[in-house]
């Protein structure tokens, strides 16, 4: 703090932390030890300045500065000061809170994405009507399940129909396209990303789609896609029960079932090299194969002229 003639009235140990000036600058002429010092400036004009960044030697701070006005007469000025990691970490964590409530928002949208039922599948067809009553049977359980087909066959809203009819059905169902997200970006969005300090910047952690879905139902569409890398870490969440966000060492456990789609012939990618063959095994246990519309097109008098 300074008065009316600029002079240094007192200073506490925590400016003294922060910007390495020492006591000794009391009862001195804060121009004299420090020439560029700006609160002259407020203490002249009477307006506040705020978020000033200031650098001495190798300490980088921040400085908000005011008048001191009593009786409406300036006798002083003050200046308060934060270190910029300080000023970092604050801002590190409002974005954490900013970023959670984000993730409680997607996670209380998500309850209610489900749109679809069993109700709104058509199964006039035997085979169809047979396929409807074993994901009935299936959604009691919290056994994975790969639905293979064509595309447009209805392999989304088998999924759905099944979130909807389990045990899980007030907790989140979240919908990935394998097919949609770039390669080097699936794995951040399945798992999330670490929370620390990156090349001298904090780095704010993510929740990945599997924590989102905690206690719900995550729907792979397109499983296929998945590169070796990113099955190779799902497999482990399904033997395991838990995942570990990128970059981290800890591991998170995770309640998901998991609902895989594919229209692709998962067998020959696995002769080809491009899928996991204990992966498979691990999707298998409830195999839902859906017929082509084609085979269906009785049930759809506008489908006929298609074919």
């Amino acid at each position: 703090m300074i008065d009316q003639a600029g002079i240094v009235r007192t200073i506490n140990p925590e400016y003294t932390r922060i910007t390495g000036v020492t006591p000794d600058i009391i009862g001195k002429p804060l121009v004299s030890y420090r020439p560029g010092a700006r609160l002259p400036e407020t203490l002249a004009s009477g307006k506040s300045q705020v978020g000033v960044y200031r650098k001495t030697h190798d300490r980088e701070y921040v400085v908000d500065m005011a008048p001191v006005v009593v009786n409406d007469e300036i006798v002083g000025a003050v200046s308060v000061c934060k270190s910029l990691n300080e000023v970092q970490l604050l801002t590190l964590e409002l974005e954490k809170q900013r970023q959670k409530v984000k993730e409680l928002q997607e996670r209380m949208s998500a309850l209610h994405r489900v749109r679809y039922t069993f109700d709104d599948i058509i199964r006039a067809e035997s085979n169809m009507q047979d396929i409807v009553s074993i994901a009935k049977k299936t959604a009691a359980t919290d056994l994975p399940v790969l639905i293979g087909g064509e595309s447009g066959t209805g392999k989304e809203l088998f999924a759905h129909a099944i979130h909807h009819a389990s045990l899980r059905s007030d907790k989140p169902f979240i919908a990935v396209n394998c097919s949609a997200i770039p390669s080097d970006l699936i794995e951040n969005e399945l798992f999330g990303h670490f929370e620390g300090v990156l090349y001298s910047k904090p780095v704010i952690g993510k929740a990945g789609l599997f924590e989102m879905a905690d206690g719900g139902t995550l729907f792979l569409d397109e499983i296929g896609d998945l590169s070796l890398d990113v099955q190779a870490k799902l497999l482990r969440v399904l033997q395991e029960g838990a995942i570990r966000r990128v970059g981290e060492v800890e591991e998170r456990r995770v309640d998901v079932r998991i609902i895989a789609s594919t229209h692709r012939d998962l067998q020959q990618l696995i002769t080809k090299g491009l899928f996991r063959n204990d992966l498979l095994y691990r999707l298998n246990t409830i195999d839902l194969q859906i017929p082509p519309l084609r085979e269906r097109k009785r049930k759809f008098p506008s489908l006929h002229n298609l074919y």
